[in-house]
């Protein structure tokens, strides 16, 4: 994992009202699938930017020209699927994962900065799949399946975390997820959920979005999310899917380097040593390069949050749920500095515990 500095001049591109950024923006996407940047001010500058770069598509919260206002909204964000209008946390999720062809770009830009908290989170599923596939490498064929996770509830889509993608360009796969209650994994899936989990956290950085900065990201590469905040918060959202003449094909590359896979796998075996006696979780999580070390889990007991958090273990936790999470340090690509530390427990109906026989990952 890039340091701050590192992260903020990979995805960084400059001000949108700079003519030349919009080819900046293009060729960023285009190479890691996530550009931020600055000069978004109003709905007609975030309208410009997007015509420029793809087909916008309506979403059922959206007003006629295709933009969703994000604000928190009281009661009515209680709803069903109504948890970006809230100000709680939104776990890691793509975009409109219960229909059939999610739109494959996503732009967000702010209009209104949150008083405390409201952080945006990037996840890489490049960075995850990679990992998967190094060190745990029957979860690849469990997380591909069809038809092994309902995502959106009842009349949502029946389908699988990765799924080729059809049409002209490079093979690659999409990603397809959310972490909330309206999404159910059938067995084989639910068993690699920690693990995926913990790939998730380890290659999450956070961005926190002051008005007039934005993101333009592949909706089927990259996961966002978003922490808890307090005040008045306004940001703009736009999905659509690439103009056929940039050749901007989303989607996760599948041509991945074996070389870079064994390293990944020698690495994680490397930093990791197993508890004796213990069931698919690790002695340590080092979290991101650079910061400091995480303490251990205790071998027996309940986990005390947040400070006993600890990627790909599954434990009973208060009437018997399992919750897994894991305590990283993240970066935040606009001042640079780190970010608050994050442990995410996540409660998982079922969940069998990881097993053994594979590395746990950190």
């Amino acid at each position: 994992m890039a340091t701050a500095t590192a992260l903020s001049t990979l995805y960084r591109v400059g001000d949108v009202a700079d003519p030349p950024t919009a080819e900046k923006v293009r060729h960023q996407v285009r190479s890691d699938g996530l550009a931020l940047f600055d000069g978004a001010h109003g709905i007609e500058a975030m309208l410009a930017l997007a015509k420029q770069m793809m087909y916008i598509t309506a979403h059922p919260d959206s007003d006629d020209r295709g933009i969703t206002t994000i604000v928190e909204l009281g009661p009515a964000a209680n709803q069903p699927n109504a948890g970006g209008f809230s100000r709680r946390e939104l776990m890691p999720h793509t975009d409109r994962s219960g229909v059939p062809d999610p739109p494959s770009l996503m732009m967000l830009t702010c209009a209104v900065q949150a008083r405390v908290g409201g952080a945006s989170r990037f996840t890489n599923g490049l960075a995850v799949r990679d990992q998967l596939a190094a060190t745990c490498p029957e979860s690849r064929q469990a997380l591909s399946r069809a038809r092994s996770a309902l995502f959106g509830g009842a009349a949502g889509h029946l389908g699988a975390v990765f799924t080729p993608v059809a049409g002209p360009g490079p093979a690659r796969l999409a990603i397809r997820l959310r972490l909330d209650d309206l999404v159910s994994f059938s067995p084989e899936v639910a068993e690699w959920i920690p693990q995926l989990i913990a790939s998730i956290h380890r290659h999450t950085f956070t961005a926190t979005l002051e008005p007039g900065q934005g993101v333009l990201l592949d909706n089927h590469r990259w996961l966002h999310a978003r922490d808890t905040f307090e005040g008045p918060r306004q940001l703009y959202r736009l999905l659509g899917n690439p103009l056929p003449s940039l050749a901007m094909y989303a989607g996760i590359p599948v041509g991945a380097d074996s070389d870079r896979l064994k390293q990944i796998a020698n690495d994680a075996q490397r930093r990791v040593a197993p508890v004796p006696g213990t069931v698919g979780h690790h002695r340590h999580s080092p979290g991101l390069p650079g910061s400091p070390a995480q303490d251990r889990w205790p071998r027996t007991g309940r986990p005390v949050w947040p400070h006993a958090c600890r990627a790909g273990r599954v434990h009973s936790h208060g009437g018997g749920l399992p919750v897994t999470g894991q305590a990283v340090t993240t970066w935040d690509v606009f001042t640079g500095s780190p970010a608050l530390p994050l442990c995410r427990p996540v409660p998982w109906p079922n969940l069998r515990p990881c097993a053994p026989r594979y590395p746990a990952m950190t």
